[in-house]
């Protein structure tokens, strides 16, 4: 696979129009500010004041206790994103993991929450004295910064304020240190990007305002609550799902979300209350009957903890469903029947960085049984998995002349863009009909343009028809890519069966397509690459119909 060359004027141009201004403003400064001279960051002159037995903390849950080992991160050995790596204990905080995802969870400490109190303050005082502001460091980016004052905000308030207020001479350098990160914080907001990393920075800047009295952090409080304000406004779609509409990210600012409330005033938070119910419901929608999200985007699974079982919260209604704003119809069936469609943009076109090529895109889950899958996404750095994950290639509708429905380029990029158009969608009384259209193939020479039209019927037919229509001749390549645990059964001209466990499916297609299997990788979880086959349906011609329908059936 060759990842195209990703520098043109064109290319350029197209990627940086949608931006806003202040975006651009804010990308400028920062690149003046990544030239200077690197300034040492001062400590604050404020008296600290750590409101040790802060009330609203201390309602917190902490979900993200079970995603780490305590003993295993004793003996020096850190795990995230699926990459382990041993780097003694408390950890050098300067390993030099290729990996920049890896480098920021270390800096996160998230994983504080699996240590008993002596064993988390021996971590934090090693950050503190070994790990002084250096501008370009890692650990000291907004965003890592933002999620760390929340990590040791909500460990030493909400879990642990009987020993923090025992202990004056750490609760003095915890405070110097959060109210120093929260200054540097507060003049390094990520307007840069906006989306989800602007509404981290205001979560931890109003997080880091509430544990102390004064002028300074009665500011951060109102900024950060007043950005909040906005962004919610903005990011939480009418239906409940978060803008980017990536299942994994929704997770992330729903348990955010659900976090900062608590430190709301009662009428802010009561403005938020009901949002917090619309996307646990949208949640909900986009969970298969495993309980798990689905991979839309960039979505991994393993990352975010899901709601407490035992708050019993799963319980979606059986029957076609929809989240219009987003673009994502289904059904749901009573037996672990479960599709979900992704007839939606591909995000904020302003930060369209965690979108994938997956317009038409969907996943099915038969008898509690994944069956077709997403690709998922494997990584964020650059190079071929990373370009692969974000291919059209890589999802479940159709690709035309080896291109992408949009110009996907770097790690985040992209440049021309479409949207979905006429999407069309009816609720039936035994399942569900959808039908949409996309030009993102009008970019290229043939300017071909993509209808697709879905009908589901409960008892266990999905019949797909993939209309493309050129003006001159195109190859196009409608894929099936299934779950790793399918197994290739009898594969004639006109028929494909795979089996999972005890569920079959029964794939069959029109005789103009010519049909073979391919290799390819499923990546549930970050780094977690797994040998998937895909069928490829084939036509060529100016004027295409390509035709198949899955039937399922329980052994």
């Amino acid at each position: 696979m060759k990842i195209p060359r990703i520098s043109n004027l064109n290319r350029l141009f197209h990627t940086i129009r949608p931006l806003r201004w202040k975006q651009i403003f804010y990308r400028l400064n920062y690149r003046l500010r990544f030239w200077a001279r690197p300034k040492q960051l001062k400590e604050t002159n404020i008296e600290p004041n750590l409101l040790s037995d802060y009330a609203a903390l201390r309602a917190l849950k902490v979900p993200l206790k079970a995603l780490f080992k305590r003993e295993t991160i004793l003996e020096g050995q850190f795990e995230f994103i699926n990459l382990k790596e041993h780097i003694e204990f408390p950890p050098n905080w300067d390993f030099p993991s290729p990996c920049k995802l890896w480098r920021y969870q270390l800096h996160y400490f998230e994983w504080l929450y699996c240590l008993d109190y002596i064993e988390a303050r021996k971590c934090v005082l090693s950050w503190i004295e070994h790990y002084s502001f250096e501008q370009n460091r890692d650990g000291w980016e907004a965003y890592p910064t933002s999620l760390r004052l929340m990590s040791w905000s909500v460990y030493f308030i909400a879990v642990h304020q009987r020993e923090l207020s025992n202990d004056e001479a750490f609760s003095n350098i915890l405070s110097q240190s959060i109210l120093t990160q929260a200054v540097w914080l507060e003049k390094n907001l990520e307007y840069h990007l906006m989306a989800n990393h602007l509404l981290e920075n205001a979560a931890a800047l109003l997080m880091a305002g509430s544990l102390f009295n004064g002028n300074l952090t009665e500011r951060w409080k109102k900024t950060g609550s007043k950005i909040l304000d906005q962004e919610v406004r903005e990011q939480i779609l009418p239906d409940g799902m978060h803008f980017e509409r990536s299942p994994m990210y929704h997770l992330r600012i729903f348990n955010v979300l659900k976090e900062t409330r608590l430190l709301l005033k009662s009428n802010e938070e009561n403005h938020l209350k009901p949002i917090l119910r619309s996307m646990e419901k949208a949640l909900d929608l986009v969970r298969h009957p495993d309980e798990d999200i689905a991979l839309l985007n960039d979505s991994n699974l393993g990352v975010y903890p899901l709601p407490p079982e035992s708050n019993n919260s799963f319980s979606p209604m059986p029957g076609p469903w929809q989240l219009p704003d987003a673009g994502y119809y289904g059904y749901r069936g009573s037996n672990g029947e479960y599709i979900i469609f992704d007839a939606g943009p591909i995000g904020p076109d302003y930060n369209p960085g965690h979108s994938h090529g997956d317009m038409f895109s969907y996943e099915v889950t038969w008898d509690y049984h994944r069956m077709i899958v997403d690709t998922g996404n494997f990584d964020y750095e650059p190079g071929l998995m990373r370009f692969h994950c974000r291919s059209t290639k890589a999802h479940n509708t159709v690709q035309v002349n080896e291109e992408d429905q949009c110009d996907f380029w770097g790690t985040f990029r992209v440049g021309k863009r479409f949207q979905p158009e006429d999407v069309k969608f009816a609720e039936k009384e035994n399942g569900f009909q959808l039908e949409a259209t996309h030009s993102g193939y009008r970019r290229i020479p043939e300017r071909a343009v993509h209808r697709r039209l879905v009908n589901f019927h409960a008892g266990n037919l999905l019949c797909i028809q993939d209309l493309i229509q050129a003006e001159k001749s195109v190859h196009a390549v409608s894929r099936i890519h299934f779950h790793p645990d399918c197994k290739c059964l009898d594969m004639t001209v006109r028929q494909l069966v795979i089996r999972n466990a005890k569920v079959d499916c029964i794939i069959e297609w029109d005789r103009e397509s010519s049909a073979k299997l391919e290799d390819s990788f499923y990546c549930p979880e970050f780094n977690t690459k797994l040998p998937n086959k895909v069928l490829a349906l084939t036509q060529v011609g100016t004027d295409l119909r390509i035709h198949y329908s899955l039937r399922f059936t329980r052994g």
